[in-house]
């Protein structure tokens, strides 16, 4: 839910090492989905520093 496929991330098969292969390889040949898996990859990570996520669990154990 968090890492979308040719998004901010690509999905490869992880019992697969010609699948990560693959993946790597689709990077190289394109700068433009390498550029862009990097910028929104940042933009994703901007969701899970630490105090965001101590207010989240705070607020859920207040409700609860």
């Amino acid at each position: 839910e968090i890492i979308k496929d040719n998004e901010n991330g690509l999905f490869y098969n992880p019992d697969d090492p010609e699948s990560l292969a693959s993946a790597i390889l689709k990077l190289c040949k394109n700068k433009k989905l390498y550029n862009t898996l990097a910028n929104n990859g940042f933009k994703t990570s901007r969701n899970f520093k630490w105090h965001l996520l101590a207010g989240k669990i705070t607020n859920i154990s207040i409700k609860e």
